[in-house]
């Protein structure tokens, strides 16, 4: 294992010199640049398929091959492995797309680039993002989002669904770093724009981290001594939920007296947005408020003729045991036992209409308490869920999230070059756009990460 880590270190060293001009080692890997990256991890004997391209580099010409369909034989390696064909052509293409609002892409659009506003940024995708994402957008003073298939298979789901039904559940899965995260954030942007109400729970994954600074704390609920309530997170999504709905819940009003403590309640016909200003001054409460807020939605919304996305970041946190958390006892608390995520349970229950839930289910998730690489914990709804969630969300639609496309990659390469963040003469031709996503297999993170060095 240790020796297929290296071989990727010198792929990744590789990075930092000139084509064929490295040094006897790295030239080697040059030499085998047509070999895809998965197949290069599975051989174990790294020092072996070195030595094969030092016997090749004794007895050939260094360029490589001579002709299109010339492929260079090395020992152990079928010469069907060593084809590699591109699909685009040695020349730039357009990679922005002509519509910037997203209630207008299509197929036509698949693989190119849209600029979202400053405003809508700041509303409907920073607080879902990686700190990594918000670094970029600074560094590239834009946020842009690629039209990818995954949301393209969402939107043309929903436009055929019938929304007089219990809402559909759709579950994005892809491997650790294949554009979950960005997908659900092109989804919400979306429909936003289109005029629906998103209940948008886009930090679900920080909601159970643990941070050494400020630790998780959690309290016993006042109607419900069974469940607990994250007061403070609670009360931040309420201002964030404000933000993103405030001209719709200004339609909806209670529809029934609640009841916070002895001494406090708020009448039938209360407006909605007074309730979500209660939670936002009084945290204490914010848990209780957010499950009357659903519940109003579930019942007025159709009603009303609004519609309602129901999206959620890291769905499978619903049912994994979270170590941050743990009771008087000292015993770990599940999110079962947690009341904000029991009301957003009920949002995915088939007991209400006009409306669609979306979740991703995200591998880093289980690798959170673990000692385990997000990248090798297996990334399938049914594994991440558990059973238990597996039964409750089923059935559901899967929507994969795969790596980039050829087209995809080059255009990823080429925005990259005109954000300047790709600066080397040698790195903006086509044959050192094809050498980087050889390198990172077309794994969007990874070209990221890689790019940094071109």
């Amino acid at each position: 294992m240790n020796k297929t880590l290296g071989l990727y270190q010198i792929f990744k060293l590789c990075a930092r010199q000139p084509l064929c001009n490295s040094s006897s080692p790295i030239r080697n890997i040059h030499i085998l640049s047509n070999v895809r990256r998965n197949y290069i991890k599975s051989v174990t004997h790294s020092h072996g398929l070195r030595s094969a391209a030092e016997h090749y580099s004794e007895n050939e010409n260094l360029d490589g091959p001579q002709t299109e369909n010339e492929v260079i034989p090395v020992e152990g390696i079928p010469l069907d492995i060593l084809k590699l064909k591109t699909e685009v052509p040695a020349v730039d293409v357009k990679f922005r797309t002509k519509h910037n609002d997203p209630t207008k892409h299509t197929i036509e659009d698949e693989g190119l680039f849209y600029t979202v506003p400053k405003e809508d940024y700041n509303m409907y995708i920073k607080d879902g993002q990686w700190p990594a994402f918000h670094k970029q957008v600074q560094a590239f003073q834009e946020c842009a989002l690629m039209v990818r298939r995954p949301a393209l298979e969402i939107f043309e789901i929903v436009e055929h669904l019938n929304l007089k039904l219990p809402p559909a559940r759709l579950l994005i899965y892809g491997q650790q770093g294949h554009g979950k995260t960005v997908t659900l954030a092109h989804v919400v942007h979306r429909y936003a724009k289109a005029g629906w109400i998103t209940v948008h729970f886009p930090n679900m994954f920080e909601m159970i981290r643990y941070h050494t600074k400020t630790p998780k704390t959690c309290v016993k609920s006042f109607h419900n001594e069974a469940v607990y309530d994250l007061a403070e997170e609670a009360g931040a999504w309420l201002k964030f939920f404000k933000t993103q709905n405030k001209h719709n819940l200004e339609k909806f009003t209670t529809s029934q007296e609640y009841k916070w403590s002895e001494k406090e309640s708020s009448p039938a016909g209360t407006p909605l947005l007074d309730i979500v200003t209660l939670g936002m001054d009084r945290v204490k409460f914010a848990s209780d408020i957010i499950g009357v807020i659903l519940k109003e939605l579930r019942s007025q919304a159709a009603e009303k003729n609004i519609k309602i996305l129901v999206a959620i970041e890291g769905v499978n946190v619903l049912y994994k045991d979270i170590q941050a958390l743990k009771d008087e006892n000292k015993r770990v608390i599940n999110g079962q036992e947690i009341s904000v995520f029991r009301n957003i349970q009920k949002m995915f229950e088939p007991t209400w209409h006009g409306g669609v839930c979306v979740g991703t289910v995200c591998p880093s998730v289980d690798a959170l308490d673990t000692q385990l690489d997000p990248l090798e914990v297996p990334y399938t709804p049914q594994y991440l869920l558990k059973q238990k969630g597996f039964e409750f969300m089923d059935p559901f639609i899967p929507i994969l999230v795969p790596e980039f496309t050829m087209k995809e990659a080059y255009n990823a390469v080429d925005y990259l070059i005109d954000r300047k963040w790709i600066q080397r003469s040698r790195g903006k031709t086509h044959d050192g756009k094809k050498e980087l996503i050889l390198l990172s297999n077309r794994h969007p993170q990874e070209m990221m990460k890689l790019s940094a060095l071109w």
